[in-house]
C-alpha cells in the first residue's frame, strides 16, 4: 500500500521568513532602541584548548585579528584570565553589508587552575593569531608512572 505524506513545508517557511526575522532581530539588537544586553549578546569569545602536557598545562586560544598589545593574561587567586579587544576593521562609508558574522569588541575567558601549579613560571606567547599560555606544574604534582605487577 502506498502512503502519501504531505510535504514538509517548515524548511521553506523558515527560508522565506528568515530574511524578515534576521532584519527584525538585528534591528532589535543594534538599532536606536537596542536592549541593554545587546552588546553582550553580539560579543564574541575565543575558543580554547587546555591540555595536560605532563610537566605543564598548555592553554591555547584562537584570537584572529587581535594584536598582541590588545591581549592581557593574568593570574589572581588561582584563576587565569585571558582578556582583550578585537577592533573592527571595516569602514561602512558607502557600503551596504549583506552578512556580518565576525565578532568584535571585548572578550574575557577565565579558568580556575589547580593549586598544584607554579604561578611564577607562567609564560604566554603570541603567534599567528593564537595566544599560548604555558602553566608549569609543581615538581611534586607531575605524575610518575609506576608499573605494578599483578599477582596470580
Amino acid at each position: 500500500m502506498l502512503t502519501l505524506r504531505p510535504r514538509n513545508r517548515l524548511p521553506d517557511l523558515l527560508k522565506e521568513s528568515g530574511d524578515i526575522f534576521d532584519t527584525l532581530f538585528r534591528e532589535f539588537l543594534t538599532g536606536p532602541t537596542a536592549a541593554p544586553f545587546a552588546t553582550d549578546m553580539l560579543g564574541w569569545s575565543p575558543v580554547v584548548d587546555l591540555v595536560d602536557a605532563g610537566e605543564e598545562y598548555v592553554l591555547s586560544a584562537e584570537i584572529p585579528g587581535v594584536k598582541p598589545e590588545d591581549v592581557d593574561v593574568e593570574f589572581i587567586d588561582g584563576v587565569l584570565t585571558l582578556r582583550g579587544t578585537k577592533k573592527a576593521e571595516y569602514e561602512a562609508k558607502g557600503s551596504k553589508y549583506h552578512l556580518f558574522e565576525r565578532g568584535y569588541g571585548a572578550f574575557e575567558r577565565s579558568f580556575r587552575l589547580p593549586p598544584s601549579i607554579e604561578p611564577e613560571g607562567i609564560k604566554a606567547e603570541f603567534e599567528d593569531g593564537v595566544v599560548t599560555v604555558h602553566i608549569p606544574k609543581m615538581k611534586a604534582a607531575v605524575a610518575k608512572k609506576i608499573e605494578i605487577a599483578v599477582a596470580k
